[in-house]
This record gives C-alpha cells, sequence and structure tokens, in this order.
C-alpha cells in the first residue's frame, strides 16, 4: 500500500473527537482519519439502480409503523361495482378450473 502525504484542519468538535479516540484506542490520528474516510466512502458509494432498496431476506418484515393488510383494506371495495373486473376476475377462476392434464391413453380392456 502506498502511503500519501496530505494535510487537513479539523477544529471544534471533530477535533476533540479525534484527540479522543486517539487517547482511547491508542491509534494514530492518520489511522483513524483513514478508516473513517474508508467508511465514508463506501457509504457513500453509488450503487447501481434497484441495489438496497429491496430485502432478499423473507424472515424479516420492514417495520413501518403500519399495521399488516393495512394496504388491502384500504382498497377494500374499490372494485365492487366494475363489471369488467369482474369479467376478468371470472376468466381466471375458470381457467384455473380447467384440468390440463393430457388425457389417459386408451389401453384396452385388462
Amino acid at each position: 500500500m502506498t502511503t500519501t502525504t496530505i494535510t487537513i484542519e479539523i477544529s471544534g468538535p471533530p477535533a476533540e473527537k479525534l484527540r479522543h479516540l486517539v487517547e482511547s484506542e491508542r491509534r494514530s490520528e492518520a489511522e483513524i482519519v483513514g478508516d473513517a474516510l474508508e467508511a465514508y466512502a463506501t457509504a457513500k458509494r453509488r450503487l447501481p439502480r434497484g441495489v438496497g432498496k429491496y430485502r432478499s431476506d423473507p424472515t424479516v418484515a420492514p417495520s413501518t409503523g403500519r399495521k399488516t393488510g393495512a394496504g388491502f383494506l384500504r382498497t377494500e371495495g374499490a372494485l365492487a361495482d366494475d363489471t369488467e373486473w369482474d369479467a376478468i376476475m371470472a376468466e381466471i377462476y375458470q381457467d384455473r378450473k380447467r384440468d390440463r392434464r393430457p388425457p389417459f391413453p386408451d389401453l384396452g380392456e385388462p
């Protein structure tokens, strides 16, 4: 790893925090600032669109503070008198009832 020398000026509370970390962790200012910069750069790295927007762990439910199913309850009855929707649902229902298995071959009498 190559080392580059830079000069930064830190004052006020951030400077106090840095001094406290140097003393408590017994590490150099350069190490602490380097680690902080690495963590910041990693957190701010631009990800491709969609990455991180969705949870991949189905066992962890997002905590939105709302009751589960509240969205469905808000739309209850929205399509109650929609004849087009009723026709679509009837077609889906009939399609699911159809037997799609291939017919049994006629093997004759046993």
